[in-house]
Parts: structure tokens; sequence; C-alpha cells
């Protein structure tokens, strides 16, 4: 019975950060009214806060251990660069190019304009997360949250056809990404 407790109290703080993981991701990305206008300085703060709040929920904490840090670190570079136009994923417009590399991959495999069109922003999203995603899993480490990358790509797919998909999506995104850091912590 004591081992069936110490599951439910995981499952319940992991919805926890979950949540709150959908929370804190919508206002990363300018959501929530006024709160959305914040520095990036408070909202990495808060990243750093919670991170910190799942090692010590899972009583992992140790500030002499440079994993901790690390993972902090490279899950705020995780989320730090940009998703370009890709989050559009039913979008066919020309977009900003934003992320040179990926660009590049797109066109490699779609052709010189081939890319712009729900396969093509997918598969932007696809390579965007997982590349951030290695370097967290690298850092955990656990390669499990290499699938944040395709899991993020799911919640704009996911949420293309309701109103306002990009408010859905990164809800939805907070919270698996937050669920699955939690799990492969």
């Amino acid at each position: 019975m004591e081992q069936f407790i110490d599951w439910w109290n995981l499952y319940r703080i992991a919805i926890m950060f979950c949540f709150l993981g959908a929370l804190w991701r919508r206002w990363f990305g300018g959501g929530l009214g006024k709160l959305g206008d914040a520095s990036r300085f408070w909202k990495y703060l808060l990243l750093f806060q919670l991170v910190l709040g799942m090692f010590y929920s899972l009583n992992l904490l140790s500030f002499t251990e440079w994993r901790v840090y690390n993972v902090m670190i490279s899950f705020a570079i995780y989320w730090a660069l940009s998703h370009g136009d890709y989050y559009q994923v039913l979008s066919t417009a020309k977009d900003e190019g934003r992320i040179k590399w990926i660009d590049w991959v797109l066109r490699k495999l779609y052709g010189e304009d081939g890319y712009y069109n729900f396969k093509g922003n997918v598969t932007g999203l696809v390579l965007r997360y997982t590349s951030t995603a290695c370097l967290v899993a690298l850092c955990l480490p656990n390669a499990w949250f290499i699938l944040a990358g395709p899991a993020t790509a799911l919640c704009y797919v996911a949420t293309c056809k309701l109103p306002r998909p990009q408010d859905r999506a990164e809800y939805l995104a907070g919270a698996v990404n937050f669920g699955l850091l939690y799990w492969c912590i």
C-alpha cells in the first residue's frame, strides 16, 4: 500500500508540473494578458525555479551537482530558440527564414519552394525542437527527452484547426514538455 501512495504522490506532482508548465509556456509566448509583457528575465527565472522544484520534489536537488544547472540552462535554451513561422502548420505563405539550417534542410528535402506547406512546417517544427531536445537529453542524461521534439510538433498539429490554435498549442506544448522533463529527471 505504501508503494501505491508514493506513486500516487508522484503522479499528482507530475500533473501539477504539467499544469504549471502549460501556464509558463503560454506566458513565455506572450500570453496571459498584461503578464505576457513581462521581461524574459522574469520568465527564465520562473523556469529555473520550476526545474529546481522538479528536482526537489524527486529528492534529487543538490546545489553542488552540475547536472541540476545543466538541465536548467539546457531547458532554457530549448525554449529560447525561435520556431520561426513553422508553428503555423497550415500556412502556405513564404516564411521569414529565421532558422537558416532548418530552411537549408527543408530545401534539400522538399525542393526550393516545396516546403511552404503542412509537411514542411511540421518537419521544421520537428527539426527545431528535436535539435534542442538533444541538448536537454544529454544533460539529464536521458535519451527519452528527445521525444519532446516530435511531441511539440504534434501539439501544434493537434490544435491547428481549433480557434486560437497558437494559444492552445502553447498550453499543450508546455504541459507535454514539462511532464516529459519531470518523467526524464
